[in-house]
């Protein structure tokens, strides 16, 4: 955590926004074994043997200052929390609670949201699925509309048809697109690392897999493939995708006062596409891109 933060701190301007997702403690090792992933089961704790007194103090130091208070976002399996304790108390002290690798069932999930927890982890990966006499956690991203969701959208880890219902229903504002990916991110098809102690291997269509078992252990998506693949191929509605990766992870993290849109006040992470959704300008250089050039493109982008 100390490194990371270490090397953001250089890399970054003064400003963006810096956050950390913890995602070992809480992960249920029934569920990681059964679905899959690049989580090291060895690593994995369940939050009934992480004393609350315990983590309290890695909030406070030395985890939370190695992090130099970044720790935002933290993924568990809300079910294994007596009385939701955890969950409240990282509620309380500004860090966001998403449920994911988890065996919970519909009523836990709503159970949970109740008591602070306010996103799901990869929605349809690692957790339990939607069935009509037993909703699961599905099921719950599908109802809980004011809970935020995240979804991998490569067209690997859900089809195109799971991504349109995931959208369709949970609306405009409270999905997410992540992209799941590694650090083998930009490495050649058939590319091989080690990673959480697991072999994993480049297939074709940029996903990552596990040597050992095929299994899928994660992606190699860039966000603007990501945006392409949701409106070009799984219909999504424009605003949709654009606010999936813009506005409401923001609005998730409580920093859209400041981030996630185009405004007055606003810090200027302009990304520009071009119609193939591929990045002419990115944040941190200068927007040299002419309106000639839009309006012989596509007059929309100037609405």
């Amino acid at each position: 955590l100390y490194t990371a933060a270490e090397i953001l701190a250089q890399m970054l301007p003064v400003g963006i926004a810096r956050a950390d997702h913890l995602r070992q403690a809480g992960i249920r090792r029934n569920i990681q074994q059964k679905h899959g992933g690049d989580h090291g089961i060895k690593l994995l704790t369940d939050p009934q043997h992480i004393p609350l007194i315990g983590f309290r103090h890695i909030l406070r130091h030395p985890k939370q200052a190695a992090a130099k208070g970044n720790i935002k976002y933290i993924t568990m399996a809300t079910e294994t929390d007596d009385d939701f304790e955890f969950v409240k108390y990282l509620t309380q002290n500004g860090v966001v609670v998403s449920i994911g690798h988890s065996a919970a069932t519909y009523e836990e999930a709503v159970l949970a949201y109740a008591n602070g927890a306010s996103s799901m982890t990869h929605v349809y990966n690692g957790m339990t699925p939607y069935n009509h006499r037993a909703n699961g956690l599905v099921g719950a991203a599908f109802r809980l509309r004011t809970m935020f969701g995240e979804i991998i959208c490569d067209g690997n880890h859900s089809t195109t048809a799971a991504l349109n219902n995931f959208f369709m229903s949970k609306g405009p504002d409270y999905s997410i697109m992540v992209s799941d990916a590694l650090m083998a991110k930009g490495t050649p098809i058939g590319s091989k690392h080690i990673f959480g102690g697991n072999e994993i291997e480049i297939y074709p269509d940029g996903s990552a897999h596990l040597t050992s078992t095929g299994g899928l252990a994660g992606s190699t998506l860039k966000l603007n493939d990501g945006l392409r693949i949701l409106v070009e191929e799984a219909m999504v509605p424009f605003n949709y995708a654009i606010n999936a990766c813009t506005i409401n992870p923001a609005r998730c993290l409580g920093i859209d006062s400041y981030k996630g849109k185009i405004g007055a006040g606003y810090d200027a992470d302009i990304v520009v596409l071009d119609d193939n959704y591929d990045v002419l300008q990115r944040p941190g250089t200068v927007i040299n891109i002419t309106r000639n050039y839009f309006q012989r493109s596509n007059p929309l982008h100037l609405k």
